[in-house]
């Protein structure tokens, strides 16, 4: 696959989440769109902790 088609679903993905919220009157979104190693326990625990700073 291209990385312009990756990039392409993608977006897809993100717009169809924020229309969605949209339906739901929510005003603001948040998606994390990094990846996580699921085999490292340290970076479970990191991620997770940053996401509600």
């Amino acid at each position: 696959m291209k990385n312009d088609t990756v990039a392409a679903l993608g977006y897809e993905k993100l717009r169809k989440f924020c229309d969605k919220a949209k339906e739901y009157n929510v005003e603001f979104v948040w998606s994390d769109t990094c990846c996580i190693d699921k085999s490292s326990h340290t970076d479970i625990g990191d991620s997770i902790r940053s996401m509600f700073r």
